[in-house]
């Protein structure tokens, strides 16, 4: 995860590993059973049970740690780095129980009916390891699910007493007053747009907000907020350069689309560094879990941005801040007063123009979004159900 400049050998990786664990198996296996069969006559067993015993010893001796210590910066991956100790603290008792079984109780191989009982025993610990792994890794996270699929007619009846009640659903009928609830007027369901609707409900949000800080994932709710902040910013001003802005009896839509290459305005590309150097440098504060594509492809052009105008670049580091409510954007960008004959166009048409625009994160957003789909959003999902 670290090693970013070279993607192509990590993905590569976990296919180099098990072709050559393959190759080593064959390796053991078909000659000792052609020197077993050709040459001894007999079965031989010693050698799958060396080739078993090291493989699962690679597992619980190195692997586990080595994995572990690589994810020890990432706190999105508690849940593999829990998994794997519980893996390895539950297999290292079967492996020595497997290892003693076989090589200690040694079966007497005279009795060929007592010879298969007792080569069978150490066997089962393999197994035993086996189902334990796919328990803990499969079967268990799935039932986390469980709830919230039981609850699939219940969300049905709600949804319609939610749209019967609609008018007195928001209000405590004992006390006659309002109460904070979310402004969606439907239950919440297990799907990406029903989660991108709450994350513009800001009673959704903070609640989402509480669920991040526990799962310790709260970054990419932080991101996401920022960024929502950031399009609302591009929305006004876009509204206020096209005449918009004048007294109209439509209230503003927050769910206006914004074309993906629309141009970020100069005076928020403050906000464009602060959540780049905040959220999705390498190594920053509160670094996202992104993919290389997505990462590189705001790096290339943030790196861009600040060779043709070093003030951001001095900016981006002395805004490094924890991100809050509200946010400051009220840092100059320019130590030269910006030519206002300059016109829109011309920043289009010039090929020595950086362009920022908000499609320029849609990647990000689009995964950080399924980050929180599969992190703490279920789990709203099933607090909304109760």
């Amino acid at each position: 995860m670290h090693n970013q400049k070279k993607p192509g050998n990590v993905l590569r990786m976990p296919f180099l590993i098990y072709g050559i664990s393959i190759i080593i198996i064959l390796a053991i296996t078909v000659p000792s059973q052609q020197h077993a069969i050709q040459v001894l006559h007999r079965c031989d067993t010693t050698w799958g049970a060396y080739a078993l015993l090291s493989m699962f010893g690679f597992f619980i001796v190195v692997l586990t740690p080595v994995i572990s210590y690589s994810l020890k910066d990432n706190s999105d991956a508690h849940g593999i780095k829990t998994e794997l100790w519980l893996i390895s603290f539950l297999g290292l008792p079967l492996f020595l129980l497997y290892a003693v079984f076989f090589f200690k109780l040694s079966p007497a191989q005279s009795n060929s009916k007592l010879y298969m009982r007792r080569v069978f025993a150490p066997a089962n610990w393999v197994v035993f390891f086996t189902a334990i792994a796919h328990l803990v890794s499969v079967v268990i996270p799935l039932l986390g699910y469980l709830p919230i699929r039981i609850h699939k007619v219940k969300r049905m009846l709600m949804r319609y007493r939610f749209r019967k009640n609609s008018s007195t659903e928001n209000f405590d009928i004992g006390g006659l007053a309002p109460r904070p609830v979310s402004s969606l007027s439907v239950p919440l369901e297990l799907t990406i747009e029903c989660l991108e609707r709450s994350l513009m409900d800001p009673y959704l949000m903070s609640q989402l907000q509480e669920h991040a800080i526990r799962d310790f994932s709260s970054e990419n709710l932080l991101f996401y907020e920022k960024f929502l902040n950031l399009e609302e910013k591009v929305r006004g001003e876009r509204k206020s350069s096209t005449g918009s802005h004048l007294i109209s009896s439509q209230p503003p839509n927050p769910l206006e689309e914004i074309p993906l290459s629309e141009l970020v305005p100069e005076k928020l590309l403050p906000e464009c560094v602060e959540l780049y150097e905040a959220f999705i440098r390498e190594n920053a504060t509160f670094q996202v879990n992104i993919s290389y594509k997505a990462r590189i492809t705001l790096d290339r052009a943030f790196e861009e941005l600040y060779r043709k105008y070093p003030h951001l670049a001095s900016h981006s580091r002395h805004s490094q801040k924890q991100p809050d409510r509200p946010y400051n954007s009220t840092i100059p960008l320019w130590d030269k007063p910006v030519n206002p004959a300059f016109d829109h166009q011309s920043k289009k048409v010039d090929e020595n123009y950086t362009i920022i625009t908000l499609g320029l994160f849609e990647t990000a957003r689009t995964e950080v979004c399924w980050n929180i789909f599969n992190s703490v959003y279920p789990k709203l999902v099933e607090q909304e159900d109760r």
